[in-house]
């Protein structure tokens, strides 16, 4: 018989660790490859397996009120599309050398609003009276494909009315 997540516990080691149930401890974090992102791409063919509809679908199941964190794991994530982020996310890699999201060699020209890998934007994202706040990357690269795209639209990432957010120990090309 499966005994459901909500009822098996789990205890960090260490000293003052508390137990708690191992969904709690699942459900810090959103890891692309559970929405089916393979991680598969050849940095530099430009080619592998399209992520970005996982991706996505990951960046979507975030909170939209308390926000989370979106984990990807060692890989190189090829994409055909930009992304938007919701309020409070942090996008986390195993570091700029080891997670990597990256244009696919076959990604069409970004459009208006999603001329960048990642689109941060205030306007649309949150209240228009309010600007987009606490989105942060750490340990990842974004990669726009300069080595085979002829196009400029493919930037890292495009902040649009946004405060409070960080760029840490990343590499953006």
């Amino acid at each position: 018989d499966r005994v459901p997540s909500s009822l098996v516990t789990f205890k960090q080691i260490g000293a003052g660790a508390v137990e708690r149930t191992v969904n709690s401890k699942l459900s810090e974090r959103v890891s692309v490859k559970d929405f089916g992102a393979v991680g598969d791409g050849d940095a530099g063919a430009g080619t592998g397996t399209d992520d970005g509809a996982p991706i996505q679908a990951a960046l979507d199941a975030v909170d939209d009120i308390y926000g989370g964190v979106v984990y990807f794991p060692r890989g190189v994530y090829m994409t055909k599309q930009g992304f938007t982020v919701k309020a409070r996310t942090t996008i986390l890699g195993d570091g700029w050398d080891s997670s990597v999201i990256m244009i696919h060699k076959d990604a069409p020209d970004f459009t208006s609003n999603e001329d960048a890998l990642f689109y941060i934007n205030g306007g649309a994202s949150v209240n228009t009276e309010l600007p987009m706040r606490y989105v942060h990357f750490d340990s990842i690269s974004l990669n726009g494909g300069d080595n085979y795209t002829t196009s400029n639209t493919h930037n890292g990432i495009k902040f649009r009315r946004t405060i409070y957010s960080t760029v840490h120990n990343c590499e953006i090309k």
